[in-house]
């Protein structure tokens, strides 16, 4: 014959209220309560050094330490951001009772003029996984010459040979044959200038000696510029110029 099977259903009430029992057993187990609070402690260590990590430029310039740009308290950078925030003229007396004025200043980039004689642009490059600032001063005295330095975000420096191999006056020749009397020593300056809106940094030769025809033999025979572009974690020359 057939054989049949008879199954007992439970009651709606009976199968709920062990569902319940279980989850109960499941919030109750300690060894549960352990793992759940391990993987919120995960969670948020992971958003909170997202959040740390994720500055932008204002909190960086105002968190550059004092030994760096020691004309400028965080004050003064403060009411800069917030002058120029608020359409004004972003100018503020420093340390040394001279103006400084916020010229430029968005997520990646900033350019401050320090004083009659300096000048200080900042930028936020992507090195890897990680975040680096490069900041180029440039000095008039009287001829324009500037620095280049590296910082990671927590203004630690970082040796400056790794990013960026900076150019010689050989490198501006447009030809090894050009005839041109060599200039005096100091009067042929390397001036760096960096872009507001992409990463790169562009080399120009300032040249204020004092006789014209030497000047005028060094345009003659020397590039303009210098294009460097920010590729592999490193400033290298433009393949455009």
């Amino acid at each position: 014959g057939i054989r049949t099977e008879t199954h007992q259903c439970l009651p709606h009430e009976t199968v709920q209220s062990q569902m319940t029992a279980s989850h109960n057993r499941n919030i109750n187990n300690p060894k549960n309560h352990s793992h759940m609070k391990a993987f919120i402690a995960t969670v948020f260590f992971f958003c909170l050094s997202a959040v740390l990590q994720a500055r932008d430029m204002k909190q960086l310039f105002v968190q550059m330490p004092t030994e760096l740009l020691p004309e400028l308290s965080a004050d003064n950078k403060l009411d800069c951001i917030d002058f120029l925030a608020s359409g004004m003229k972003a100018t503020v007396q420093n340390k040394f009772g001279e103006n400084s004025s916020l010229l430029v200043i968005n997520d990646k980039y900033a350019l401050m003029k320090v004083s009659s004689a300096m000048q200080c642009e900042m930028r936020l490059l992507t090195d890897g996984s990680d975040s680096l600032i490069c900041i180029v001063k440039t000095y008039y005295t009287p001829g324009a010459e500037s620095t280049v330095e590296f910082y990671d975000t927590k203004w630690h420096k970082q040796p400056s040979s790794a990013y960026l191999t900076m150019p010689s006056l050989k490198d501006f020749e447009t030809s090894p044959l050009c005839n041109t009397q060599a200039p005096k020593p100091g009067t042929v300056l390397i001036q760096a200038r960096l872009s507001d809106s992409e990463d790169a940094i562009t080399f120009t030769l300032d040249c204020w000696d004092s006789n014209p025809d030497l000047r005028n033999q060094l345009e003659q025979c020397l590039k303009k510029e210098l294009p460097y572009r920010w590729q592999k974690n490193r400033f290298e020359p433009s393949s455009t110029q």
